[in-house]
């Protein structure tokens, strides 16, 4: 071996020599075309020397490495494992064996179907046909399929969000998700239990319940047709329909406040219901102890004046003129009286004033005509002379007056007190008296009309029934017929008895 001037490599099994005197290990070695240990040689597969068809030659006889030791490449299906890069390596090309044609042990993912799996696609989308875990795609495994499943929560309940055909849970579908529907029949009844909303179904809902109830308006108005209970409204139960009862008090008494037939108690029915004392029908009646009316229409129950003396010394007969201080300029009064004292009751008539009261009367003539007097009454006092007043006959009296800057009239006495009498008073006022009033006991003038006779009336019974159905009583303020007085109490000595009988 001849050496050109530079360091040379020579391949000898085990070590290498250098000039210096060092050794390395073997490594593979390449020869150079042209070159001296290139000619005429053969090449020798395994001399570390990499020559003619050799893809590779590392200089040993290890199989599993990168380089066979028939100078050939390591490659995945040769039937030697290439540690690490190859797992196994059976050299054949089934893929059901135990070394898939990848040098790899089978697995799931790999996209091999093998023993085991049901599928596999070689992903790890579990929403594709085949799960990473190579198991088919099915409802209940909590995955969703793309495109054939709207949901799948892997679970075997009815009552959630999704029902266990993979089918989102909906109002109608037959069963009950929990927190948002109180109910799901799977029909579309609103007249059944569970109303289409998938609500129980209820009174106040709208909906009729067959079986349940009678009616529902969809409110809690009980005035109307349909109460709050869903029951057709009724007479008795409670509730006032409104344009229908006029009350409902949910009984059977016939007697109170509402009667039966939901009907307020009607005074002058006949029928005593309620706070009325009493009802007669047709048979109430107001019956004061005096009453005045006329023609026109004036119907008023009225009481005498009462005072403690008698009516004659009321009337205070001076110059030719009464001064009751009641008279008025050009009025003509009327009114009845009652002496405290002796119960005796009078008629008094009054036209003008006197002129000592600073006001002048002007000349005046009155006609009037008394009739139907009772056969006791008599004539107490003549205002002028007693030529202008006259009986006509036995019951009638006559007042004719002509008076000028005084007054005139009269006071007829003794009228039964109480008593049953009816006297009319027909008056003709020719000049200078212009109205004519009935004054009451509190001295409240009613005006009357001067064309028409006025007719004084009084009654010795009453009714036992007021019009307002309340009883007659002495000692209610109202001087019924057959009282004297009525002073609102029962006690004694006070103007009134108690049995409103007598003034003392």
């Amino acid at each position: 071996m001849r050496y050109t001037g530079q360091m040379r490599l020579v391949l000898v099994l085990g070590v290498v020599s250098f000039s210096c005197g060092r050794t390395e290990p073997l490594v593979p070695r390449f020869a150079d075309a042209g070159s001296e240990v290139d000619a005429g040689r053969t090449p020798v597969c395994g001399d570390g020397i990499v020559e003619g068809t050799e893809a590779c030659d590392d200089g040993n006889g290890i199989e599993n490495d990168s380089c066979r030791s028939t100078c050939v490449k390591a490659r995945c299906g040769d039937g030697v494992r290439f540690a690490p890069a190859e797992q196994c390596d059976d050299g054949n090309t089934d893929e059901t064996d135990g070394c898939t044609t990848r040098c790899a042990p089978p697995s799931c993912g790999d996209g091999i179907l093998q023993a085991g799996e049901q599928c596999d696609d070689g992903n790890t989308d579990d929403n594709d046909v085949c799960l990473s875990s190579c198991l088919k795609a099915t409802c209940g495994d909590a995955h969703v399929e793309r495109g054939v499943e709207p949901c799948d929560d892997g679970n075997s309940l009815n009552t959630d969000a999704c029902l266990n055909g993979c089918i989102a849970a909906r109002c109608g579908d037959g069963f009950t998700f929990a927190g948002t529907e109180g109910c799901d029949d799977a029909n579309t009844s609103n007249t059944d239990a569970c109303l289409t909303s998938c609500t129980p179904a209820k009174c106040g809902d709208s909906f009729v319940q067959a079986g349940v109830e009678s009616c529902d308006d969809g409110n809690t108005d009980s005035t109307d047709d349909c109460t709050a209970q869903c029951l057709p409204a009724r007479c008795g139960d409670g509730a006032v329909h409104a344009g229908i009862e006029q009350c409902d008090d949910a009984n059977s008494d016939d007697d109170d406040t509402c009667s039966n037939g939901c009907r307020t108690p009607v005074c002058g029915d006949g029928k005593r219901q309620g706070a009325e004392a009493c009802d007669l029908g047709a048979n109430n009646g107001n019956i004061p102890a005096f009453l005045i009316s006329q023609p026109s229409g004036t119907r008023i129950g009225t009481n005498p004046i009462v005072k403690n003396q008698s009516a004659v010394l009321f009337y205070d007969y001076r110059s030719a003129s009464s001064h009751t201080g009641l008279e008025q300029v050009s009025e003509s009064r009327i009114y009845l009286y009652a002496d405290s004292n002796t119960g005796r009751l009078s008629l008094i008539l009054t036209h003008g004033i006197d002129d000592d009261h600073g006001m002048i009367q002007p000349p005046s003539t009155v006609n009037m005509d008394v009739e139907g007097l009772p056969t006791q009454v008599t004539i107490d006092l003549t205002d002028d002379s007693p030529s202008e007043v006259f009986r006509s006959g036995p019951m009638s009296v006559r007042g004719r007056w002509t008076f000028d800057r005084n007054s005139d009239g009269m006071v007829l006495g003794n009228l039964p007190f109480p008593g049953t009498w009816k006297i009319t008073v027909t008056p003709m006022f020719t000049m200078g008296i212009s109205t004519w009033g009935w004054v009451r006991d509190n001295l409240q003038r009613i005006p009357l009309n001067m064309t028409e006779p006025i007719t004084i009336e009084a009654f010795a019974s009453g009714s036992m029934c007021r019009t307002d159905c309340t009883i007659p009583r002495c000692g209610d303020g109202k001087l019924d017929a057959g009282e004297v007085c009525d002073d609102g109490n029962t006690t004694d000595g006070d103007g009134c008895n108690s049995t409103c009988r007598s003034l003392h």
